[in-house]
């Protein structure tokens, strides 16, 4: 914050972002005096991460149904009365009960491409102050990318940075792909809306970061925009875990009226709960 404060800009960080979305649907929910939001937000300080995580998930869930016109409730768990029950009720027709199961147990192989690419995102943000230019990132690989995928990729990086090159760049005896997009020059200050970048497809792993700051007019500017994205051709193994998943969920289901079954995979973060009503 002191930091922030320096620059008079606001770091937007993944970690800042997550926050935010909770709090708009922390709001949300309260706005409406869901019964027993009181013991979720309680849950929230537990130290246990699991328990955290699948409490932000249950809210998320919730709220997508309440900004929807839907009234809800968190259910009591009764597990030490050895009775099984949902996570969330709503309010519709006879009633329709929501349980939710958040995955984050990720496999030996998801851990290690995941700091492979984390490891990328360093050294690459390393290049963009170096050269003086932020870039969005987009990197896909047709295998499990490995210690020598990576030592070409920063290369490849490197030398497209250098000079100042952005486009598609396909490595196909590599099995790599790179696409780059210049979003500014280090430190300009953009208006908010200026710049566009992204992509359609969902990715196994992204990093947003920029500093942003809101002027007396309302009037809101951007400076130092990077963004990463890495996706590998190989499915995660995902797929097992979440029939599993599934299996137990349902049994948290009293079977007298129609049920629903959600599970987060932890792949983005990007209101997908929300699309669903869409």
């Amino acid at each position: 914050m002191r930091s922030c404060a320096e620059k008079k800009f606001f770091e937007v960080s993944e970690q800042i972002c997550r926050l935010s979305y909770l709090g708009e649907n922390l709001f949300v929910l309260k706005k409406q005096n869901v019964k027993s939001l009181n013991k979720k937000i309680k849950d929230l300080t537990s130290s246990s991460k699991e328990i955290f995580d699948k409490t932000t998930y249950e809210i998320e869930v919730a709220a997508a149904y309440t900004k929807k016109g839907y009234h809800i409730e968190f259910l009591e768990t009764k597990s030490g009365e050895g009775v099984k029950t949902p996570d969330i009720f709503i309010d519709f027709k006879n009633g329709i009960e929501v349980e939710c199961k958040k995955k984050d147990r990720k496999s030996d192989r998801d851990i290690r491409n995941t700091e492979l690419w984390k490891l990328i995102v360093r050294k690459a943000s390393g290049m963009m102050e170096h050269f003086a230019l932020n870039y969005a990132a987009i990197i896909k690989t047709q295998k499990d990318p490995q210690e020598q995928d990576k030592e070409f990729i920063l290369k490849q990086l490197q030398e497209f940075m250098k000079e100042k090159k952005d486009g598609r760049f396909a490595f196909k005896n590599k099995g790599i792909g790179i696409t780059l997009q210049i979003l500014s020059e280090k430190d300009k200050e953009i208006e908010s809306g200026g710049i566009e970048y992204g992509t359609s497809e969902i990715l196994d792993y992204e990093v947003l970061s920029m500093e942003m700051k809101k002027e007396k007019d309302g009037k809101i500017f951007l400076r130092n925009p990077r963004f990463f994205g890495f996706k590998s051709a190989v499915l995660p193994e995902r797929i097992s875990s979440v029939i599993r998943s599934i299996k137990e969920a349902r049994q948290q289901l009293s079977g007298n009226r129609p049920g629903l079954i959600y599970i987060n995979l932890n792949m983005i973060d990007c209101k997908m709960v929300e699309k669903d009503f869409e």
